[in-house]
This record gives structure tokens, sequence and C-alpha cells, in this order.
């Protein structure tokens, strides 16, 4: 019987524990380093400061990954596992005027020149279109999540993949407690982002964590990113490694500082309760001159011929 995909799957992206605690703006106060190995703890607000730093250097951002870079895993209808290889291609273009900050984003998956998955989002929209087996496609409002958990965790939605790339601007919102902490090893530090649910009556805000990013205390660069459901199981975790600087094609938009940002060139998101994955192997990471801004508009559905599922 055809294959499916169920992640809609291509849809598918120490010193001591006390010196890892955040514990607010320090008014610039000299952090003693713990040792030698390991960079200073980080409050919260110098964490967010640097990972902003590096994600204002690429407003635009392209990645590569041909001859079958992207390894698909997924389980079809029968629940067997299988595995598919496409080369994908990522696109990004960042608004950090907007209020709040946004991004529109866009990642193709073919097959020998064949377009097999398309997932993008732009300042309204978020879709993802599937090609084999029929074409199948969801599509719905950015600023909203849908109601049905468990489509939203097989679905691929590209603002998400901006979110476990960690390369957006975090911008303050009240809504959102943000602290900082080690991990159990305290060999990274774990960002993590709390929404402030209103409880009834009252009672306090009730904290529901939606965002966790492990950054590397020796390295500084993220590792792992995992963003929840609601009921706090994981939705999507992404590894992040094997960091290399990103290319400029125009010289002249490389940062003035002479510092080149970091980009994984390795990826692997992993949906656990679709029990699939995509792993992402880009051999060419540049911040472009320009984007088309073609490439971000919402797709034409009755030139496709077809009728997208609305996640509300």
């Amino acid at each position: 019987m055809p294959r499916t995909f169920h992640l809609a799957a291509l849809a598918i992206p120490l010193v001591l524990l006390a010196a890892c605690v955040d514990h607010g703006p320090r008014n610039g106060q000299v952090v003693k380093r713990g040792t030698k190995a390991l960079p200073a703890a980080d409050t919260s607000d110098e964490q967010i400061q640097r990972l902003n730093i590096r994600a204002r250097k690429m407003p635009l951002l392209t990645a590569q990954a041909p001859m079958g870079g992207v390894t698909v895993r997924y389980l079809d209808d029968d629940r067997k596992p299988h595995k598919d290889n496409v080369d994908g291609r990522l696109w990004v273009q960042q608004h950090f005027d907007a209020h709040p900050p946004t991004a529109d984003v866009v990642f193709y998956g073919r097959i020998s020149g064949q377009e097999i998955l398309q997932a993008g989002k732009n300042d309204k929209t978020w879709w993802c279109i599937l090609h084999p087996n029929g074409n199948h496609a969801w599509t719905g409002d950015v600023k909203r999540l849908s109601a049905d958990g468990a489509a939203q965790s097989t679905i691929l939605r590209a603002d998400r993949v901006l979110d476990v790339l960690a390369i957006t601007l975090i911008e303050p919102d009240p809504s959102v407690k943000i602290t900082l902490d080690c991990t159990p090893d305290r060999k990274a530090n774990r960002l993590q982002f709390r929404r402030l649910t209103p409880s009834g009556g009252s009672q306090p805000p009730t904290p529901i964590l939606e965002r966790e990013i492990l950054i590397d205390r020796a390295s500084g660069q993220p590792t792992d990113v995992t963003l929840f459901q609601p009921d706090g199981q994981p939705l999507v975790h992404a590894r992040l490694d094997t960091y290399r600087p990103v290319d400029f094609d125009n010289p002249g938009d490389a940062p003035p500082d002479g510092e080149s940002p970091l980009m994984p060139h390795h990826v692997i998101l992993d949906y656990p309760a679709a029990k699939s994955s995509i792993e992402m192997n880009f051999n060419d990471v540049s911040v472009p001159r320009k984007i088309n801004p073609a490439v971000f508009e919402t797709p034409d559905w009755d030139d496709l011929d077809i009728k997208p599922e609305i996640l509300q």
C-alpha cells in the first residue's frame, strides 16, 4: 500500500552549581571563572544578549544539504519504519525592526529534482505541503496553535524550525518568564522559557514550560533545543553540532567586528510523539546578498490544486 508520512514525517525543523543560577543583572560586576576550561556563568540577560548578537549578524540566511543530505525516518500506516534521503534547502529572512521581531522561513525537500516537501512561514501564515502519494497540505495562523495537540506534534511548522535553531531574536515578553541554571553535569547553561498562563480567580499565573535551550559553556554554542506541548510533553527536540563560520556572499555585509557567526552544519530534529526524525547535513551556509521575497509568499492553493487542512 502507498506510504504516507506520519511526521507528516517529512512534514516535515564546573564550577559550583550556584555559579549557574540566574541572580539577575549584575550591574557590571565581574564574574569569576570556576575553571579555565569553562567560560564564566551568565545571567539570563547576558546569555540572551550573546544569542541575539549572533542572530543580528544573520538578517538573511540560506543553507543547502545536497546529495541526499537530509535523512527522514518515519513510520508508515502499518507502523513500519522507513528512511528516505532528500536534498534540502533552507531560506531565512529576519525582520529585526518589527514589534515583536519576526522572521520568514521556507524549507524545500527534493528527490532527483522533484519537490516532495515544502514548509514555510511568513508574518501571517505557516504551511506544510507533502507531494508523495498525492498532495497533502496543512496551514494555519502563525500566532495560534491548534487545539489538536496530536496534529501539531506530527506536522513540521517552519516557525518551529526557527525556534529550534535558536537563530532569531529573543525579546522581553512580560508573559514569559526566563530562567537560567546549569545542567546536572554542569557543562551547559540551560535557558528555560515559561509562559505565564492565567490560573483563574485570584490564583497567580501558572508558568508553563514552552522552550529550553542548552548552551555549551566551553564553546558558547547552543547544542540542544526542546519545544514542549502545553501538557509538558516534548514536541520536538533539536540536536545541533558541527559549528562552522557562516559565509557572506557580499564581503561588505560581514560583521564589523570581524567575527563571523557560527551555525550548526549538522542538525537532528526528533519528533517523539510521531517516532520520526529529520537529520540535516548542510555543506553550505551563507548570508546571501538578497532573497527574492516571493520565496516566502503563501502558496496559491488553487493554482496547486490542493485543499489544505486548516489547523487553528
